[in-house]
């Protein structure tokens, strides 16, 4: 991949704010309802409550131990993330490219999320902030759901 080769700091804080930070919210309970919380709006074509509803699956798939009920999570994420990306949802094209590159719930295909991280890269996902000199506009990643 050559859109982080240079920038480690960029690959870091979305690997960081885009996964850890929901992950972390879920352990904690602050998303005690999991995925149905979001299903309705995301089925009714809501980008946003796709996205999370991807990211609650997500979570899901990375505390699962039985490596079936893992890989089914891991679909419904990706299943999700793409409808939301194809919106133009910039987190959600970002968690997509993160799937591909890695082959959580899709087969493995570095071109393919090369593709979604330049999508998301070109909706300023990951411009520095002019406020701070090393931050990445961390609230783009986690923002309270309308």
């Amino acid at each position: 991949m050559t859109i982080f080769r240079d920038d480690t700091w960029g690959l870091f804080s979305l690997s960081l704010l885009c996964f850890a930070l929901p992950l972390l919210l879920s352990v904690s309970g602050c998303t005690n309802q999991g995925p149905e919380r979001y299903r309705k709006r995301a089925e009714q074509g809501n980008a946003e409550a796709q996205y999370r509803l991807g990211m609650s699956y997500y979570s899901v798939a990375a505390f699962e131990e039985d490596t079936e009920a893992k890989a089914e999570a891991e679909t419904e994420a990706v299943k999700w993330f793409l409808k939301a990306a194809e919106q133009g949802h910039a987190e959600a094209q970002a968690g997509l490219a993160i799937c591909y590159c890695h082959g959580q719930g899709v087969p493995k295909n570095e071109a393919e999320g090369e593709k979604w991280f330049q999508k998301a890269k070109e909706q300023g996902l990951f411009e520095k902030s002019s406020s701070s000199r090393s931050s990445y506009r961390p609230y783009r990643f986690y923002r309270p759901f309308r």
